[in-house]
């Protein structure tokens, strides 16, 4: 039985607690979409995905060109990895199991910090530590899965710091981040309608531009309950417009369809020179498996359900069911 679960069609009888979906489902203008882009099936996906990019950029109150679109967040961090080729990764463990799956894929050291119940599962200061010199790329899910423990935006800053100056990447994952509840503010704001979608204050996404060595993965996957789809999309600030970033990130960041990134080198941890690997830029409908020359083991562990108790309830707050009222 595959790992990550969902293997609904294998074992229709199972009660499958792995795959942390929405569990009101996908909303109906989205399910209304779908059926009707079944007239279009004759045709290939557009290159360079502009239309859905432009959609995700509205959504996310981010440019385009900071966005690459992928079959699920698991191509996006597959791409990445491929991309960058990282030669020594640190992951925190207990967490999402393909981060290391995507890193063992192109030979990568990888070193677990692993998150102390008795520290609450929580990144500490001693954790932060661990991101030496010597560390090419770091992953860090947050919310964190399968704990569900948040992460303070301040602590992963420290961590963003830390992997600059090591001339590392920082990977966020952020697939679960629509989620968690916000706080009564003393303005009123409550919920991700009234702060405006793509604002939750718990998001690294405002330092994205200043921060070239930071890359964000989200996915319509969990929020909006559509896994069938495959639709994950990275956040990247190093779109080749900043003094000093990264080419091989660049190739990743732009998303930009059919550009040739063969050849272009980049000293990503400021030991080692670093190509980008397959020669393309990666973008969604890019099969992974023609791109590497196989295809990858996209299975993963355990997930958790991250969902407030009137939502367990079966209340919904129009939240969690459709976070862009735009898509109505």
């Amino acid at each position: 039985m595959y790992e990550h679960g969902g293997d609904s069609y294998r074992y229709p009888d199972f009660t499958d607690f792995s795959a942390n979906i929405n569990l009101l489902g996908a909303p109906e203008c989205a399910v209304e979409r779908a059926r009707a882009a079944l007239d279009g099936i004759t045709h290939y996906p557009q290159v360079g995905c502009d239309r859905l990019r432009q959609a995700i950029a509205e959504l996310e109150q981010a440019e385009p060109q900071e966005i690459i679109c992928g079959n699920g967040a698991a191509e996006v961090i597959f791409s990445l990895v491929l991309a960058l080729k990282p030669r020594k990764a640190m992951v925190f463990a207990p967490a999402f199991q393909e981060y290391e799956q995507a890193l063992k894929s192109v030979d990568c050291q990888v070193i677990r910090e692993y998150l102390s119940p008795e520290q609450g599962f929580r990144i500490t200061e001693h954790s932060l530590a661990q991101a030496d010199d010597t560390i090419d790329m770091v992953f860090v899910c947050n919310p964190n899965n399968p704990t569900g423990v948040l992460t303070e935006q301040n602590m992963l800053v420290q961590l963003l710091n830390r992997c600059r100056k090591a001339g590392a990447v920082l990977v966020v994952d952020e697939c679960f981040l629509d989620f968690v509840p916000l706080e009564q503010e003393a303005d009123g704001k409550s919920s991700l309608s009234d702060y405006g979608a793509g604002c939750h204050p718990d998001s690294m996404k405002p330092f994205l531009k200043k921060y070239t060595n930071l890359f964000l993965v989200k996915a319509f996957t969990k929020t909006f309950g559509m896994p069938g789809l495959r639709l994950g999309y990275g956040l990247c600030g190093n779109t080749g417009k900043n003094a000093g970033s990264d080419p091989a990130l660049e190739c990743v960041g732009s998303g930009s369809g059919g550009r040739d990134c063969s050849g272009r080198r980049a000293d990503i941890s400021g030991r080692n020179q670093k190509g980008c690997g397959t020669g393309k830029s990666l973008s969604a409908g890019t099969a992974f498996s023609v791109s590497a020359g196989r295809t990858p083991d996209l299975r993963s562990c355990g997930e958790f359900h991250f969902f407030p108790e009137q939502e367990r309830a079966g209340q919904c707050t129009g939240r969690i069911r459709n976070p862009n009222p735009q898509l109505q």
